[in-house]
């Protein structure tokens, strides 16, 4: 039980000195697309927009992803799909 306290305070400590996530455009695509379908993990989008990717135009598109709500409500289906669109049309870097 001592150990919880200690993770937690260390994460905390470290968690500015983070590097960005290396992900692809078809990874946050992919990501996206579990979402929106529902097949995503309990901490997936949690993880997502809490990471900073190093590729700038995906961290936009992570950025705008975190104002919007899970469960997807019924008006946002079209901005999720934009946001895929959106990773999708990102060049993979070579």
């Amino acid at each position: 039980m001592i150990a919880i306290p200690f993770v937690v305070l260390t994460k905390l400590v470290t968690w500015p000195f983070e590097r960005p996530a290396n992900v692809s455009p078809d990874e946050v695509a992919m990501l996206l697309r579990n979402f929106i379908e529902g097949t995503s993990g309990e901490w997936d989008f949690d993880d997502f927009i809490s990471t900073k990717i190093a590729n700038p135009k995906l961290d936009q598109i992570r950025v705008r992803a975190s104002r919007l709500n899970l469960p997807i409500l019924e008006e946002e289906y079209e901005l999720w799909w934009s946001l895929v669109k959106d990773a999708e049309s990102v060049p993979t870097d070579s």
